[in-house]
């Protein structure tokens, strides 16, 4: 909701409350001033939300308890109002486009009651992840109560820690927000930076940090009850000032006009008092009043902060128009004594439980607490306050008056908890939200929520601010609370990653390190790290842990063992059983009680005989049994206690880095009555939720794999694994390293040609998987009995037990899913159990996708469960994992071909062709071999012909090659020039021009003279011989002698003089020669015994390559060459010097096929597999490397595709 309709809603719920407590006998008496809509200016609007998120004062909350149910009212759908369309005939609440007026707050009152605190003084409380609860009392005039949370207990009892998002300073709190993402040049956050006046992305750590005397700072909001004086009284009571203190100056606006009723503001304090010049309330007035103003806490010279001050007096009041009861008799007093008292209340079921004195005193009686479950305190609401509004009618001297209030009693939760208890995320990648459930809505809420965790990473510690909701964990965002609504949502930040570095990378494992795939000698027990059975000794199993469990039979604290590291263990006892989750629900137990290992329970007699009820709130060990679910209690036999950690310590340690890093959070969160003195029994006005577990996870995955590799790069710096490990995490491209006889080397890219070109073969390495992370990689899954089931399986969604996978099938019963199997949403099955993955194949009739929320429910059946808990979960910290036929492995995502195209809107014009940009400017290479550009044709170059018609290759230019030629053949005469050109005399043959008597005799005579031993040879077995180049045959007789002229024909002219055709052959031709009355084609005849080959485009050569060639306009080793350039070259100089005489010129299309190197050429991949290298270098014809960064090369780059 906008946050002026909010405001909106909010003032027109109070303008409820106040006309709640109106009745109709008692408007003249009680006048009501605070249904008036005032201005909305921006400066109050502002502090008020501030208000609702910031303030620590215990009175102050109701204000935004009140806000909060407003908004959620107008969502939930609310009773019909009466005829009207408001409430006793209050104005109407404002829809949805109406303008919001200024909010009256109306905090309530709380007169004694069970309480360690006194009227004057302010409850601060502090909780931890474990439920302990702390409070101290702060003099509510007092400076250090504003936003702190504990005070000392010695001394001047200052602030000794401030609640989350204030900084602490001379014993006060203050608000203070570092700045977002501010890191320095080390990735350290605020939290750890050094104060410097160094700068870091503009902004140093001495602006950007709290504790440096940076950072954003605001005043301090706060609030002032509403008053409601009696007039003529001598004195206010109780006592009125801002809550809670936050300045030492205060000020009043120039229109405040409580000084014409004998009131004033102390200055210092802020409290209200009366003036010096006037000693009654009301200075002589008669009439009951009502008086606003602003009044402005001074905080520093820069902070100040507003807050309305509405005051009325009337002839009898108890304070305030409302009164909000405990849970034990209370009483409520009026400010000055009546006599005669009497009430009447609307429901009159409110007399039940609410007595009235003769002196006025009201009392509120637990005897009929069921009665007041039945009320409603507003009519559909859904407020969880019940009560009535009493008109109270007593005599004050010997006048008659009356005061309407409307008394509450709230009913609140008892307790409340989340949809999960267990969710894991990884850095950079967010959860589904968390939302608080098991509440009656028609329950009072909270008024706010804040939460308390504890980290296992010693040395990082936790922080929640509760100004923003934001909760970090060695000063990056680790996840996020909405304190209005209590939703969490788990996204942590990518900078995170350093945390886990800095403080994961000393935490060891056990005994042995499992770097050996295959160790020698077995693992023992209670060693590690092992990944499958066989790595364990005889009779010993691997011990699979998810999280932080203990390893059964060995000693040692689990939780200062890397997070599912996996230790060799004696099965042999017999006493681990399986969790089996009999009863779902905690109800329908059985008559004789679970059994062993059988859940859940509550307590002992609902177990078995002998037998007790494990109480936990984590991952504890349950005696005797294994696969327990986070937090949820089995029946165990308290015999076989003694045998865990009973046979071996973990006395030695080792290091294994290749792991997945991984912490965890142990969370509670907590909802605030603030507002309330210990309502129905609460302690310390805090309900707590069940043990939360948060998992955040690195968001780099490493997989042991064999492979084949381009080749390999030693690095000096590292030898040893752990160091290797670092240098290729911190390395941008690296994806696969090895240490090779104690030596660190990089792997130089993935071959994927066929392995005997590929210089590193089957080489045992470990791979790096950055952006790794349950919703956005996916897992490669081999089934070795069901084939079909293989395949990629990637993540779509979430459901409520976690991720979701897809793998796409051809048709629809070949779609598969892969989620945690959930007993009640897939029923029960055999083979199937709580924590393992199952299959499902799609269901699209059936199953529920919701792309906006990433929700998927699956209906559709089950193909198979693997049999393994978290089978997900090993995949992804340990690179692979195997259960029975099943394997899965984190896959790396593959790249796409990177975009080679010109950025230049003139590539493709003859502009283009100038500048060069028609030309890919970009040479790609695969480095997995010899040859150089193994992805780029230059349209002068010879193509291979599986390049087919690709660009820049032309259709022309590909169909010119004959099928199964691979670009190597002899081509068909070629055209030099038409028009009136041909070369020298003196090359005639025989000195003679023939004069054909058909056109294509030409052709033939040039080819006989050109190839006269195959055409003798031919023309003798078969008398005649049919010359498919030309499609026309040439007989035996022709007008020379062949015989005694054989000698090569290079060129031939084909032509006519005067109209005569003409046919001359040519020996050789070095000067186009222009003859006058000629016109016709030259064409040259190739080389004999000799193979050609076809290039790209002929036209776009020339234009970019060929000319500037000419022109020598590039460098002598860019300068093209062809078959018969020199001719060519001539044509197109000719055309330069006005083209007289020239019809067309031929352009570069033929190279010796000897001297080109083409045939290792193929089109880019359209995408390339992870760890796969691409060399990447500029056209040197035309462009020269740039280098952009430090340690950049001039020749060029290498692209390492990087999981996508």
């Amino acid at each position: 909701m906008a946050r002026r309709q909010f405001l909106a809603y909010a003032a027109a719920f109070i303008c409820g409350l106040r006309c709640f407590a109106r009745a109709s006998d008692a408007h003249e008496e009680m006048q009501d001033f605070s249904c008036r809509s005032g201005e909305n200016e921006e400066t109050s609007a502002r502090q008020n939300v501030l208000l609702q998120r910031r303030s620590q004062a215990s009175f102050q909350a109701m204000a935004e308890l009140l806000m909060e149910e407003v908004s959620n009212s107008t969502t939930k759908g609310r009773s019909s109002p009466k005829p009207g369309g408001a409430f006793e005939g209050c104005p109407a609440a404002p829809g949805p486009a109406s303008r919001a007026p200024t909010p009256q707050y109306e905090l309530p009152l709380v007169q004694s009651g069970v309480s360690d605190c006194t009227a004057q003084e302010l409850r601060l409380q502090s909780a931890d992840s474990k439920g302990n609860i702390a409070s101290s009392c702060c003099k509510a005039s007092s400076l250090s109560c504003a936003g702190c949370e504990l005070l000392w207990t010695t001394g001047k009892k200052q602030c000794a820690a401030c609640v989350g998002g204030y900084q602490l300073k001379d014993g006060k709190c203050s608000i203070c927000e570092n700045s977002a993402g501010w890191l320095n040049d080390a990735g350290d956050s605020c939290y750890r930076a050094a104060c410097s006046d160094t700068k870091h992305r503009g902004l140093s750590s001495n602006r950007a940090c709290c504790q440096c005397g940076g950072g954003h700072r605001e005043a301090t909001p706060f609030a002032f009850n509403s008053v409601n004086l009696v007039l003529a009284a001598s004195g206010i009571s109780p006592d009125f000032s801002p809550i809670p203190r936050t300045a030492s100056k205060y000020s009043v606006d120039s229109e405040c006009e409580l000084s014409k009723y004998g009131l004033s503001v102390n200055g210092e304090t802020g409290a209200l008092e009366l003036s010096k010049a006037c000693g009654t309330i009301g200075c002589g007035a008669t009439e009951p009043f009502s008086v606003k103003c602003t009044l402005t806490a001074h905080q520093t010279p820069e902070l100040n902060a507003t807050a309305v001050v509405s005051v009325s007096a009337s002839r009898f009041s108890y304070g305030q128009s409302h009164l909000i009861a405990g849970p034990s008799a209370l009483t409520f007093k009026p400010i000055l004594g009546v006599t005669g008292a009497s009430m009447a209340c609307v429901p009159s079921s409110a007399e039940s439980w609410l007595d009235v004195s003769a002196d006025g005193t009201l009392t509120v009686s637990s005897s009929n607490r069921n009665d007041l479950k039945k009320l409603a305190g507003l009519t559909g609401t859904q407020m969880g306050l019940v009560g009535g509004r009493c008109a109270v009618t007593a005599t004050v001297g010997n006048k008659e008056v009356k005061a309407v209030v409307a008394v509450f009693f709230p009913q609140v939760w008892e307790s409340f908890s989340y949809d999960v208890v267990k969710v894991s995320a990884a850095v950079g990648e967010a959860a589904l939200p968390m939302k608080v459930t098991g509440v009656d809505e028609e329950l009072l809420a909270p008024s706010r929520f804040s939460v308390a965790c504890e980290s296992s990473i010693s040395g990082a510690p936790f922080a929640f601010d509760a100004v923003t909701g934001v909760a970090t964990v060695d000063g990056h965002v680790a996840f996020t609370l909405d304190v209005a609504s209590g939703t969490l949502e788990v996204a942590p930040s990518k900078a995170l990653e350093k945390t886990l570095d800095d403080h994961l990378a000393a935490i060891h494992s056990a005994v042995v390190v499992g770097d050996d795939p295959s160790p020698s000698p077995l693992l023992g027990e209670c060693e590690g790290d092992c990944d499958r059975d066989d790595h364990c000794a005889t009779g010993l199993k691997c011990f699979q842990r998810g999280h932080d469990e203990p390893i059964p039979g060995c000693k040692g604290n689990s939780a200062t063992l890397a997070t599912q590291t996996d230790f060799c263990y004696d099965p042999a006892p017999g006493w681990a059983k399986p969790i089996q989750s009999v009863n779902v629900g905690n109800q329908d137990f059985p008559s004789a009680g679970l059994g062993e290992c059988e859940g859940y329970c509550d307590h002992d007699h609902q177990c078995a005989t002998g037998l007790k009820c494990s109480q936990r709130d984590g991952y504890e060990p349950i005696p005797g049994c294994e696969g327990a679910t986070f937090a949820w209690d089995y029946c165990y036999d308290p015999a076989k206690a003694i045998q865990l950690g009973s046979n071996l310590d973990l006395s030695f340690v080792g290091f294994d880095d290749t792991r997945r890093k991984t912490f965890s959070l142990s969370c509670k969160v907590y909802g605030h009555y603030e507002f309330l003195e210990q309502p129905l029994g609460l302690p310390a006005r805090m309900v707590a939720s069940p043990a939360i577990m948060l998992q955040l996870r690195d968001n780099t995955c490493w997989v042991n794999r064999v492979s084949n590799f381009v080749g390999k790069t030693r690095k000096s710096s590292s030898s040893d694994l752990k160091s290797c490990w670092r240098s290729c995490r911190s390395a941008p491209d690296c994806t696969d390293f090895a240490v090779i006889s104690g030596e660190c080397y990089f792997m130089d890219g993935l071959c994927t040609r066929p392995e005997d070109e590929c210089a590193l073969k089957k080489e045992s390495v470990y791979t790096k998987i950055p952006r790794c992370g349950e919703r956005n990689t996916c897992v490669a899954i081999t089934d070795s009995i069901q084939g079909w089931v293989s395949g990629m399986y990637c993540p779509v969604g979430d459901s409520t037990t976690g991720p979701v996978y897809k793998n796409e099938g051809p048709t629809i019963p070949d779609t598969l899913y892969m989620a945690k199997y959930e007993e009640a949403r897939d029923g029960s099955r055999s083979g199937c159990a709580s924590g393992m993955y199952a299959i499902k194949q799609a269901d699209p009739s059936q199953d529920f996708d919701n792309p906006e929320s990433s929700y998927i429910e699956l209906k559709g059946a089950i193909v198979k469960c693997i049999q393994i808990s978290d089978f997900v979960d090993k995949v992804f910290s340990q690179g692979l994992a195997t259960a029975g036929e099943i394997s899965g492995e984190v896959s790396g995502l593959s790249c796409g071909a990177p975009n080679t195209t010109s950025s230049d809107p003139e590539a493709d014009n003859e502009q283009g062709k100038e500048k060069g940009t028609a030309v890919a400017t970009l040479i790609i290479d695969d480095p997995a071999t010899e040859e150089e550009a193994d992805h780029r044709v230059h349209p002068c170059e010879c193509f291979p012909e599986a390049w087919g018609a690709v660009a820049p290759v032309t259709d022309d230019s590909f169909t010119s090659v004959p099928a199964g030629s691979g670009n190597s053949f002899t081509p068909s005469p070629f055209e030099i020039v038409s028009g009136t050109f041909t070369c020298e005399d003196e090359y005639i043959i025989d000195g003679k021009v023939i004069i054909p008597d058909e056109v294509a005799l030409c052709v033939n005579m040039s080819f006989v003279r050109a190839y006269p031993d195959a055409w003798l040879t031919a023309g003798r077995a078969l008398g005649r011989i049919e010359l498919a180049g030309v499609g026309l045959s040439l007989q035996e007789h022709v007008p020379f002698n062949v015989k005694s002229n054989l000698s090569g024909c290079l060129f031939f002219f084909e032509g006519e003089v005067a109209i005569q055709k003409q046919c001359r052959l040519y020996t050789a031709c070095n000067t186009l020669v222009r003859e006058p009355g000629l016109i016709g084609t030259l064409k040259a005849m190739p080389t004999p015994q000799k193979q050609y080959c076809r290039v790209a485009d002929p036209e776009k050569c020339w234009a970019v390559s060929g000319r500037r060639s000419l022109l020598r306009a590039s460098r002598a080793e860019d300068r093209l060459s062809c078959e018969w350039m020199d001719l060519i070259s001539q044509c197109d100089h000719k055309l330069l010097m006005g083209g007289a005489g020239v019809e067309k010129c031929a352009r570069c299309a033929y190279k010796d096929a000897s001297t080109q190197s083409f045939i290792h050429k193929t089109v880019i991949p359209t995408s390339f597999a992870h760890g796969q290298k691409l060399g990447v270098s500029c056209w040197q014809e035309r462009f020269r490397a740039a280098p952009v960064a430090s340690g950049s090369r001039s020749g060029g780059e290498t692209l390492t595709c990087v999981s996508g």
